[in-house]
């Protein structure tokens, strides 16, 4: 274009601007879908396609420096001190530090008038006369420990309505995803529930160290709570 300009001598001179407007808004475009999606990949292609078609050296540096502010694997989510980037396939996904707490939960609960999970625990004579719940799990918590007996359908449940009020898409987190980055909770050291299946879907994992000794991955009934078992999200990109 810019050779077909030089030949018209001037007269496309005002075309080649517009074209030049169009170009920088494209790219601009881009890289910031770019930035959104956390994707440092795209961003480096943005900047290899303003090289190739010849742009001026500072647009070219300001494309770098954007590209450079993306955060990388191990970086908090832009604007989310509270999550962090891990790798999940072939690209990032972000994963909550901590588990979601009972003060979390229970605005969940409460807006939507969700009903108490049964929750299991040892048994004894005591859970007969006094069933347990995640408003009374058998020992004490505070408002910001992780919120233990909810079933992996409440834990699922709570993702969709937090997606609902915020716009993104929340789940529960893969074994690759909880291993990248351990949580972080209370004294007492929760297992989590995962979106994976155990055995045909009937049951559902749940991972990681538990209060009462198990730790590594192991299958349990999705339709109740546990007194060892809590949760935290994943937020895709």
């Amino acid at each position: 274009a810019d050779r077909l300009a030089a030949g018209a001598g001037g007269q496309a001179d005002a075309a080649l601007a517009r074209m030049r407007r169009r170009l920088d808004k494209a790219l601009d475009a881009r890289m910031a879908q770019a930035t959104s999606h956390v994707d440092r990949a795209a961003a480096q292609r943005v900047v290899e396609s303003a090289r190739t078609l010849g742009l001026p050296t500072a647009r070219i540096d300001a494309l770098v420096a954007r590209a450079n502010d993306i955060p990388g694997a191990g970086d908090a989510l832009p604007g989310d001190a509270s999550m962090r980037l891990v790798r999940s396939g072939d690209g990032l996904v972000a994963i909550a530090v901590r588990q979601v707490s009972r003060a979390d939960y229970a605005r969940f609960a409460n807006a939507t008038a969700r009903p108490e999970a049964l929750c299991r625990q040892r048994i004894s004579l005591l859970r007969l006369v006094r069933p347990i719940s995640w408003q009374t799990p058998g020992f004490a918590q505070s408002p910001s420990q992780p919120v233990v007996c909810v079933s992996w359908g409440d834990a699922s449940a709570y993702a969709q309505w937090l997606g609902r009020r915020t716009g993104f898409r929340y789940r529960l987190p893969n074994a690759g995803e909880e291993r990248a980055l351990p949580a972080t909770g209370g004294s007492r050291a929760i297992s989590e529930w995962l979106g994976q299946c155990g055995n045909g879907c009937g049951e559902r994992l749940g991972a990681g160290r538990s209060w009462r000794g198990p730790s590594g991955t192991r299958p349990l009934d999705p339709g109740r709570g546990y007194d060892d078992v809590g949760f935290r999200l994943v937020r895709e990109l």
